[in-house]
């Protein structure tokens, strides 16, 4: 897999490798952040109301995360393999990916959406004072 290496190529210089590796990550970059905002904004907003409010926020955040990262870590797994097969021009095999990423997918959303929307419950069974699942 490895590409023979022309010494007659110049050498991109560092300025241009950053400018290209920023153009690539700009959006995960701005993605990140975003994220984080909303974060600092629920947290800022239930702050207002109480500790209690506060609790609740950050115990729902706790819940709802790893689910989340999970779908989405599946379908970021998911892109790069659909990608190289496009980009062999194997259409067939890139829609078969697609469909066995969608049997994983739509079965855990499943899941986490009951999951979460029973949370009350989740919460009640951990033993959490039953003032933060309100």
């Amino acid at each position: 897999m490895s590409v023979p290496v022309s010494h007659n190529s110049p050498v991109p210089s560092t300025t241009a490798e950053l400018g290209a590796l920023f153009r690539l990550g700009w959006p995960m970059i701005a993605t990140q952040l975003f994220v984080m905002t909303t974060g600092f904004l629920d947290t800022a907003m239930a702050g207002n109301y109480g500790s209690t409010d506060l609790a609740g926020v950050a115990m729902a955040g706790n819940l709802m995360w790893p689910f989340f990262m999970l779908t989405t870590g599946i379908t970021m797994a998911l892109t790069p393999i659909v990608a190289q097969l496009r980009g062999s021009r194997s259409i067939h095999a890139a829609g078969e990916r697609i469909r066995q990423g969608l049997w994983v997918v739509i079965p855990s959303s499943v899941i986490m959406i009951t999951i979460l929307w029973n949370s009350r419950l989740v919460f009640e069974a951990s033993g959490i004072d039953p003032a933060v699942t309100r």
